[in-house]
């Protein structure tokens, strides 16, 4: 297959990976940055990450290269919840149930494109 092919496959790959992880019940705390009025939020969390900058960057068609890409960021959405969140917090356990539905679901993704 050729280059094109592969990065036609991979973007319909990653935009059906994102369609399940925000439609996952967990997801709601993610559709959108955290609001101005969380006014320590980026005092402590640097590089913010949430679906709809996932959503935007995947549009553009060229800032995921590759799975591991769109991984990246999702991980890092749920760690920059758990690190501003306490444990007990709905947000926390939320990023933990999130976290858990994306792994399998793109390593299932990761053999989709591999084969």
């Amino acid at each position: 297959m050729s280059s094109l092919g592969q990065n036609k496959e991979l973007q319909r790959a990653l935009h059906g990976f994102l369609r399940q992880v925000t439609a996952h019940k967990e997801a709601w705390p993610f559709h959108e940055p955290v609001p101005d009025s969380v006014t320590d939020y980026l005092e402590v969390i640097h590089d913010p990450v949430d679906l709809s900058l996932i959503k935007k960057r995947l549009s553009h068609g060229t800032y995921y290269k590759k799975l591991d890409d769109m991984l990246a960021d999702l991980r890092k959405m749920c760690d920059n919840c758990r690190l501003y969140n306490q444990k007990d917090t709905q947000y926390y356990k939320a990023a933990e149930l999130l976290q858990k539905f994306f792994e399998p679901l793109g390593e299932d993704i990761r053999r989709q494109l591999c084969r």
